[in-house]
């Protein structure tokens, strides 16, 4: 089934600062993918702040426990309302369990005619267009990732990195570091037609595959468990199709820490993230997706 990320997203109010929603199990890896889960304790934070002459620059998570997908509780709290910035933090709760399951602030802010303006960043020459780039083929029965329903709401062209069809023999040791075209099967538009920048805390959340293009082919595998989740957004997305540039410079100790750039398809760098996660190895049928 396709999910629609703002509907899917969307809080409601139950009291004063409490907010609830429900995660369907569209978005589910093994729990509530990471991106999705953190979108919604953003959302609230931007439902409290409620500042529709604002958007979106920068949102922080820690990821204290597993969200399935389920009804989630929210409680919030607005930090700041300024002239031309407010924010706001909030605490996320599966519904029915005790604890936090993520802890999020958010910073929304104007926009300004400014010349103190530049981008001394430019998108990979290997981009070219999303058409320029095949998409995978159909998932193989012997996949060591079981299907999951997340995988069926995103399309992707790689770019930069060892794409899995060819085979281990394609690989070599490299940067770590991968890219590629992607883009939600429902594009995350708005009523007035623009595009969610809470949604590219989905894309975001993408630090695997730079960790598995510098260790290459192995007998055992491994899946990230996000700890802490962080953007900064600089534009606005215009376009359905993103460019994701993935590095993951170090783990050790059993974690893995690195960057996404998201540009749009005009070569514009609409934001980036920072992820901390854990490494969890696996064997193939070990148990670990259920």
């Amino acid at each position: 089934m396709t999910g629609d990320f703002c509907a899917d997203t969307a809080v409601r109010l139950e009291g004063p600062n409490r907010w609830t929603a429900d995660i369907p199990d569209d978005w589910r890896v093994i729990y509530a993918f990471g991106g999705v889960s953190m979108a919604v304790a953003v959302r609230a934070i931007a439902a409290a702040v409620d500042r529709h002459d604002l958007t979106l620059r920068s949102a922080h998570a820690v990821f204290c426990a597993p969200v399935p997908c389920t009804g989630v509780e929210i409680d919030t709290e607005v930090l700041r309302d300024g002239r031309t910035a407010a924010q706001g933090r909030s605490v996320l709760r599966v519904a029915g369990v005790e604890g936090t399951a993520i802890a999020a602030t958010a910073t929304f802010g104007t926009a300004e005619e400014t010349p103190l303006a530049y981008q001394d960043v430019a998108i990979a020459p290997e981009a070219g267009r999303p058409d320029d780039h095949e998409p995978p083929p159909p998932r193989p029965e012997d996949a060591p990732f079981p299907a999951t329903p997340f995988h069926e709401q995103t399309e992707w062209r790689p770019v930069i990195g060892t794409r899995w069809w060819d085979g281990p023999e394609a690989w070599s040791p490299g940067p770590a570091h991968t890219a590629e075209w992607t883009r939600l099967r429902v594009p995350a538009c708005r009523p007035d037609g623009t595009y969610d920048p809470i949604a590219l805390c989905v894309p975001g959340d993408a630090l695997g595959s730079a960790i598995g293009e510098f260790l290459g082919p192995r007998d055992d595998h491994f899946f990230t468990v996000t700890l802490e989740l962080g953007i900064d957004v600089f534009a606005p997305q215009r376009t359905p199709w993103l460019f994701r540039h993935v590095r993951a410079p170090i783990a050790g100790d059993g974690y893995g820490w690195g960057t996404v750039e998201l540009f749009g398809e005009d070569g514009t760098l609409l934001a980036v993230t920072h992820q901390l996660a854990r490494l969890r190895r696996f064997t193939p049928g070990d148990g670990f997706f259920g």
